[in-house]
């Protein structure tokens, strides 16, 4: 329809109007006469547009006067354009690959795809490029955005150079560099999953395509022309089985796997010299004699596998194992070449503390055909390793300013980013921050806050210019205003120690003044001078490596290397503890002798590994800083004799000044796990200890702690610290406070306990055998937790805070299951590890107060932790290994790895990500948590407003500001002025806070907008709208049944209106037990305040009464406003008995179910007393006084109390029989509970027949 709008006045009226069609070329097309009803309004309906308007056509208005005289025609400045159309799109027939090769155990292989067809696509204009536009489909989209972000300028590159550039950038589904901070998933991906137990059958596929088309106008007409396609096909399945066992207490596992892919990239485009230009009707891929001008191009590469693998171990701590695959790779570049390559490759895959080292013991690679001219890509290997797409990758990744590919398989990491992704939605999220991908698996961030707002992370990341065993390395970036100043980004990484040593173990710590970077290093393969590198030689040549840095960022002094033992052990597993009174340090690490004599590695026997790893002989080693020298000590004490006599033996500083701790136990001590922490001039180290040495008993795996004093230099005897039939592991020690806390897995609970405490009154001497060590006295025996709930996710990733706020805090991650929208079933549940936070208000709950030698009162508190706090939401993304730092302002960093999970394996390679929230409120209010008095207000009746605001979030607060506003005619007006709370609000807590107004004159609903907040936070303020309403309130009180004789039931009840407006067509209704209609009352209209008296007779029918020989009522109020009826008010289950079939005795008077009435002063509240038995309320009623009527007044008949002042109320209630009852009727006489005429006594009283026993029970 076309609407045309003309105006008119008495000197100037349009009396007709005309609209004309034109085509492209300027040909009239059609003309049509508008109508009108008033002169002003003309209309065109027209059942077919597409018909009367052409594409780039335009439109013209002719307008006419009274004697149908045209005014002449005008352009109506539309320029007519057809949106584009879906239309078909026919992909290219791929034909057959050629023959097949026959390669055992395989089979012949001879692949054949069928590309099909897609309907229904729409062509996109592309946003850089004029006259472009483009279809993508599924993995199209990856290919698309390359296209766009230029990668390589794929729009002028040949299909070769094409398909060269696309294979390093389809890798699997993991993506490149230009993809960073974008996340693309193909959403006609599948994944389907079958068997039993730990096997299963994974079948995954992909497909997509994108075609790039040009538009142009030829002879005033849209033209399309075919630039290029390329269609991306995938297919995989993969078959798994594992078998675990327990061989001689050594848990052991089997692997099988087996299964297949296939892959494919087809290209074609428009020779250059010709064009091909397209019937868009029909489809938009040439077809017909256009075919013979494309050129065609493509990959296909198709691998079959099978594999074994084995290990011992658990995760997380120490696992290792053997696998050995066996693949087969065929490769097909239509229409020209093939190549076929089969490699076997053992391989050796160890985690020490989720420290990965990999590498290859065997692999061998044979070249099995190639036919034609095959071109080297990405996708499939070569004998050589380092073949002419190795070396173009190379060349692209220096263009890229960014590190070559070196020869492991490890991913190439992507450029430094410092912009953030986004302004996240989510709690209290600044910023999330994805600083590289593509980097080491296991990256182990550390992040440190610095002076001045600035944070500096260390990071674990490999450099591809070593040597392949020696490829990790350790970064830094400090987190500082860029040289213009005014923004904040992450610095270019610097590496920290370049020495062509492979760095692992990280440990960062900081020591109030300054900051210590601990780690460990292995040596390079130059140093055997066969040039081998095996397991044991690997591991043995670990040393460790210091540095300090100072509060701002920089460095202090030089690299320090703190071990030397010329390849002999393996030193590992560093940490380190400061003195601050006299600069005394301590460095402790893990040495192990890969070497120990009988414990040797046979890469060919799996089943060695356990015993190789697990039983070479380790202990706790350590090294002393003495701050008065400044110097590492390396000389021994006149007491430590052993050292002595050692380097007697063995040469002058062989030890270079290291010792040994001795754990006083009758068995060695194989430590995996401890903690250290300095306080008060000594250093606290925890450990872990499996008491009987035996793995297959674990509920005796406890934690022990020795305590090295530097006065006297040496360490206590042991303490036993856990000893509850748990498995205790996973120890971390934090100084907060005055105090030094140890943390820890107990079973699944993160647990902690206060270690001064115990260390200075909960000790009492105890024995292992015939050794004497310390444990905690039984009354001193109890611990803590974080969360009152067992979480072994949470207490095996757990990491610790204090921070610069002076809180502190608990960060972990869980592993979830969760179902996306729309979801299915279950079988479409998305596997996610997300991030939480807790933190300890060490003000929850005042438990004592005293005076200190001042005078001042100092309070004491319990304390307590936080409610648990999620971080991080979105549905598959797995983040661990994560690092909090909290400043000043309480702004809190967290920096971790974030990686995928592929094939229920994690990915080799991860992302490092830095996410930073603020403080927030998180006050909550809803509709439940206001209440006003008097419910209904009447007009200039004052008003009180109540609000409750709960602390929701995971951190206290000590301020909350409440704001009133209340809504008129020129938008709200504040009442009264900001309510500042002064108190400490912990998690999960309330606050309320009141305000006061006057009800209007004229009664109408009240808006009040309410808003809180807690300190300065204004901006995360929660808002709430309250409507204070103004309505009738009908009530059913005081409603009494009771048989009036042997036919009949006499109901009585107030009905009451104690609303604001008055009850209009009110009608009561009394019904039976099976709602069915018995009797109606119209009551009309019922004013505000008013009592309307219902005493109504019923006859009783003989459907009435149940087989217990009861009637059941129900009666209900109902009013009828704006003709719809709706229930006001009701009573249900009104029992009623004969009363002479029943106990008339009354046994008690129940007062709000036993228990105390509370009320608020200025509050009323009725007490809701009732007579026992039931039955006996017919013949009986209550009546109120209050005994203390200063502190509570109580309506005599109602039971309605209403509070004056605080205190505790005396309130009495009467049950008095209805035989001493009497009733004024209409004709004014007064007549007694059986219907006869009162009589009185000559000075006024009423004489009663049961005068004498009035029948008053008290309560």
């Amino acid at each position: 329809e076309i609407t045309i709008k003309t105006s008119k006045n008495e000197y100037n009226i349009v009396y007709g109007v005309k609209v004309r069609s034109y085509d492209s070329l300027g040909n009239l097309w059609d003309e049509w006469n508008l109508t009108t009803t008033d002169m002003e309004t003309w209309k065109l309906a027209i059942p077919n547009m597409v018909e009367a308007f052409k594409d780039g056509g335009r439109l013209t208005v002719e307008l006419f006067d009274s004697g149908m005289v045209s005014k002449g025609e005008m352009e109506s400045g539309y320029l007519l354009e057809v949106p584009e159309t879906p239309s078909k799109v026919d992909l290219p027939q791929a034909p057959d690959y050629g023959d097949g090769k026959v390669q055992e155990p395989f089979g012949e292989i001879n692949p054949d795809v069928d590309l099909g067809e897609v309907r229904s696509l729409i062509p996109i204009k592309r946003s850089n490029q004029y006259g472009s536009y483009s279809i993508a489909v599924g993995t199209g989209e990856t290919i698309k955005q390359l296209i766009e972000d230029n990668v390589q300028n794929l729009d002028t590159a040949t299909v070769q150079e094409k398909l060269n550039i696309l294979t390093q950038y389809i890798r699997e589904g993991e993506f490149s560099k230009n993809l960073l901070n974008k996340d693309f998933k193909p959403n006609n991906s599948g994944n389907v999953k079958s068997g039993r137990a730990k096997g299963n059958i994974t079948v995954n596929f992909d497909i997509g395509f994108y075609i790039q088309l040009t538009k142009l106008k030829e002879n005033n007409q849209n033209v399309w022309y075919f630039d290029y396609t390329i269609i991306y096909i995938a297919a995989e399945l993969k078959a798994r089985q594992d078998f675990n066992m327990t061989i001689s207490g050594v848990p052991v596992y089997v692997t099988l796997t087996g299964g297949g892919s296939a892959r494919g990239l087809i290209m074609a485009e428009g020779n250059n010299s010709t064009k091909i230009k397209l019937d868009k009707y029909a489809g938009y891929f040439p077809v017909g004699g256009s075919l013979a001008d494309i050129v065609y191009y493509g990959q296909m590469k198709i691998n079959l596998y099978v594999g074994i693998g084995a290990g011992v171990g658990r995760r997380g701590v120490l696992s290792a194992g053997v696998s050995g695959k066996l693949d087969f790779d065929l490769g097909y570049q239509p229409w020209e070449a093939a190549k076929g390559v089969l490699t076997f490759a053992l391989s050796v895959d160890i985690d020490v503390l989720i420290i990965p080292i990999s590498f290859k013991v065997h692999e061998y690679t044979w070249d099995l055909f190639e036919v034609g001219n095959y071109n080297d890509n990405a996708w499939l290997p070569t004998p050589t390793g380092q073949n002419r797409m190795l070396r173009m990758a190379n060349l692209l990744a220096q263009e890229e300013s960014v590190v070559t590919v070196g020869e492991l398989e490890r991913t190439t990491p992507s450029s430094w980013n410092t912009i953030p992704s986004a302004i996240n939605a989510g709690v209290g999220m600044i910023d999330n921050i994805t600083l590289q991908t593509n980097i080491y698996k296991h990256p182990e961030p550390e992040i440190v806050d610095l002076n001045n707002g600035k944070k500096i992370l260390f990071y674990i990341n490999d450099d591809p210019s070593r040597n392949n065993n020696e490829l990790t390395a350790i970064y830094y970036s400090i987190y500082e205003e860029d040289e213009y100043g005014g923004i904040w980004i992450w610095s270019e990484p610097i590496l920290l120690q370049n020495d062509d040593t492979g760095d692992y173990d990280l440990n960062v710590k900081n020591l109030g003044d300054k900051i210590a970077v601990l780690w460990s290093s292995h040596e390079n393969r130059n140093r055997f001078d066969d040039g081998a590198v095996s397991l044991d030689r690997l591991l043995g040549n670990n040393d460790i490596y210091l540095q300090m840095f100072d509060m701002d960022g920089k460095k202090q002094g030089n690299i320090e290397r703190l071990t030397f033992d010329a390849g002999e052990y393996s030193n590992s597993s560093p940490k380190i503890a400061y003195d601050e009174t006299t600069n005394n340090m301590m460095v402790f690490y893990k040495k192990t002798d890969y070497s120990t004599e009988g414990i040797e590695f046979d890469e060919k026997e799996a089943g060695e590994i356990g015993n190789f790893l697990n039983n070479s002989y380790s202990t706790i080693a350590y090294r002393i800083y003495d701050g008065k020298s400044q110097k590492w000590q390396t000389e021994y004490y006149e007491n430590e004799v052993s050292y002595k006599e050692y380097e007697k033996e063995y040469g002058e500083g062989i030890l270079y000044g290291q010792r040994f701790m001795d754990f006083n136990m009758p068995d060695p001590v194989k430590v995996d796990e401890y903690a250290v922490v300095s306080h008060n001039d000594k250093i606290l180290i925890t450990y872990v200890h499996d008491v009987d040495q035996d793995i297959n008993t674990k509920d005796d795996t406890d934690l022990f702690a020795m305590i090295y004093d530097f006065a006297l230099g040496k360490f206590t005897q042991p303490i036993r610290i856990t000893n509850d039939n748990t498995p205790d592991m996973n120890p971390k020690e934090i100084e907060f406070g005055d105090n030094i806390y140890l943390f820890w897995n107990n079973d699944g609970y993160i647990s902690y306990v206060d270690l001064d405490a115990i260390m200075e009154y909960g000790l009492k001497k105890a024995k292992i055998d015939e050794d004497t060590y310390h444990q905690i006295d039984e009354k001193y025996n109890y611990f803590s937790n974080v969360m009152e709930e067992q979480n072994y996710e949470a207490a095996e990733s757990f990491s610790l805070t204090a921070g610069k706020d002076g809180n502190l805090y608990v960060v972990w991650n869980e592993y979830e299951l969760s179902l996306p929208k729309n979801a299915d079933s279950t079988d479409d549940a998305v596997k996610s590890r997300q991030m939480y936070i807790a933190m300890y208000d060490a003000k929850y709950n005042l438990a004592a107060s005293y005076l200190d030698e001042s005078n001042n009162k100092q309070d004491v508190y319990k304390g307590a932790w936080g409610s648990k706090w999620q971080l991080t939401e979105t549905l598959g993304e797995s983040n661990n290994e994560q690092t909090v730092s909290v400043g000043e302002d309480g702004t809190i960093a967290i920096a971790n790895r974030k990686y995928n999970i592929v094939s229920d394996e994690e990915s080799q390679s991860s992302s490092l990500v830095v996410r930073t929230y603020k403080p927030i409120s998180t006050l909550s209010i809803t509709g439940n948590d206001i209440e006003t008095y008097p419910q209904y207000p009447r007009s200039g009746e004052q008003v009180r407003i109540t609000v409750n605001a709960t602390n929701y979030g995971f951190m206290p607060s000590e301020k909350v500001t409440f704001k009133f506003e209340m809504l008129g005619s020129d938008g709200f007006v504040q009442i009264g002025e900001n309510q500042e709370i002064l108190s400490h609000l912990s998690s999960g807590k309330n606050i309320s806070a009141n305000t006061y107004f006057t009800m209007p004159d004229e009664i109408s609903d009240v808006t009040i907008r309410i808003t809180a907040w807690e300190e300065e936070l204004t901006d995360s303020s929660p808002e709430i709208q309250y409507v204070v309403n103004t309505d009738d309130d009908l009530k059913v009180e005081n409603l009494k049944a009771y048989y009036y004789d042997e036919d009949s039931i006499n109901i009585r009840a107030n009905i009451v209106n104690s609303g604001n407006l008055d009850g209009e067509n009110v009608k009561f209704v009394i019904e039976n037990f099976d709602y069915e209609f018995i009797k109606k009352v119209d009551i009309g209209s019922l004013k505000v305040s008013d009592i309307y008296t219902i005493d109504e007779l019923i006859d009783v029918d003989p459907s009435y009464i149940n087989d217990e020989g009861e009637i059941i009522l129900r009666v209900k109020v109902v009013e009828t406003k704006n003709n719809k009826t709706d229930v006001a008010a009701f009573k249900d289950n009104i029992i009623i008995s004969k009363a002479e079939d029943m106990d008339l005795e009354i046994s008690d008077i129940v007062i709000n179910n036993n228990f105390d009435v509370r009320i608020k002063m200025g509050e009323t509240k009725n007490i809701n007393a009732r007579i026992i038995p039931f039955v006996v309320n017919n013949v009986n009623r209550l009546q109120y006084s209050s005994l203390t009527p200063d502190i509570a007044e109580i309506d005599p008949s109602s039971g309605i109390i209403y509070a004056k002042k605080p205190g505790s109320a005396e309130i009495l209630v009467e049950a008095v029989s209805l035989d001493n009852s009497f009733f004024l009727a209409g004709d004014g006489l007064l007549y007694d509970a059986e219907g006869n005429i009162a009589q009185f006594t000559e000075d006024g009283t009423v004489i009663s027949k049961n005068y004498e026993n009035t029948g008053v029970i008290k309560a």
